[in-house]
């Protein structure tokens, strides 16, 4: 799904989760990339407060303790 253009559409008091690939962004990748991905979609959401960013799905058994650290730093902007 296009998170940034349901967020356009949705209202503010309306809530979106996700939309990071739980396999490809928490288990294919470096953490460099997963913070890269992370703070794209941040940025393409523009900072929306009804967005909360997260896995598109559940986390496989097999992401990466790395790469999950990765993902708070961006989401808490100490990347």
């Amino acid at each position: 799904m296009d998170i940034v253009a349901a967020l356009a559409t949705a209202p503010w008091e309306v809530v979106l989760c996700g939309n990071l690939d739980p396999t490809e962004v928490f288990v294919r990748v470096p953490p460099e990339e997963v913070r890269r991905k992370a703070a794209k979609l941040l940025e393409a959401a523009n900072q929306r407060a009804n967005l909360v960013l997260s896995s598109g799905r559940d986390l496989p058994p097999n992401a990466s303790l790395a790469n999950l650290d990765a993902f708070y730093q961006a989401v808490n902007g100490t990347a």
